[in-house]
């Protein structure tokens, strides 16, 4: 397979789960559709970490970019995770303009992308913002729970879920975003979900308190994860609404 002028570094793995893609040359319009189709193939093939490496990448335009992108939401969907490390200049510069690097951090060095074994659980995941897509969410809190050593009680777990459940369902019905972004993970204390999307904005969200008419059909999903976890926090930066979820273990 061929990518601009200089091919395709093979493929190698580098820790648990971890594929690391290496380009060479140039990765535009004309080697874009390569690169996509390399990233299909992986996470078809049942790869969800990723990282690209871009040391060797000698220029990169919009559609490079984007098929990155393209790559990153693919492996997010499926749980994973997409990384880039080494990259140049006009790769950051491009990422800058676009204000791509609040999603996809450049790192330094190989060695810093792979994820280590002192990160933490963790599993992510990128989806369209429909009903059809919520799916994904529970695929991913599947997932997240059958990866950890010693997950909760079930209980625990169902209280969770239910505050998932909820802001994911309220961000596809209130924000209307095209794309949601949820993020598990867990440490020794505490298990936190972090959900981001660019809909529309939800002013005092986390101060609803009041549970609506008795006999009202609607209403409850936020007063429901606001009793099932021990946080639940909002907050609108620029055009991006991010929502905090934590329970205590």
């Amino acid at each position: 397979m061929v990518c601009g002028d200089g091919g395709w570094l093979d493929v190698w793995p580098a820790r648990k789960r971890v594929t690391v893609l290496g380009p060479k040359g140039r990765l535009d319009v004309d080697s874009a559709l390569d690169f996509r189709e390399r990233v299909k193939g992986l996470v078809e093939s049942g790869v969800s970490q990723l990282v690209v490496d871009l040391g060797d990448v000698s220029f990169v335009d919009s559609t490079g970019l984007g098929a990155i992108i393209g790559g990153l939401r693919r492996t997010r969907q499926v749980g994973g995770d997409l990384r880039i490390a080494r990259p140049r200049e006009e790769v950051r510069m491009l990422l800058e303009l676009t204000s791509l690097d609040r999603v996809l951090r450049p790192y330094e060095s190989l060695e810093e992308a792979l994820p280590g074994p002192g990160t933490g659980h963790q599993v992510e995941v990128w989806c369209d913002s429909n009903g059809d897509q919520l799916a994904l969410v529970h695929d991913a809190l599947a997932r997240f729970w059958a990866e950890m050593e010693s997950p909760p009680a079930e209980a625990w777990r169902m209280r969770f879920e239910v505050a998932v459940s909820e802001i994911a369902a309220n961000i596809v019905e209130h924000a209307q975003a095209q794309v949601m972004h949820l993020r598990l993970a867990a440490d020794a204390e505490r298990v936190t979900a972090e959900f981001e999307d660019a809909g529309r904005s939800w002013a005092g969200a986390p101060e609803v308190e009041l549970a609506p008419d008795e006999l009202a059909e609607r209403g409850r999903g936020l007063i429901l994860a606001r009793r099932a976890v021990d946080e639940v926090g909002y907050e609108r930066d620029g055009t991006t609404n991010r929502w905090h979820l934590a329970k205590r273990l």
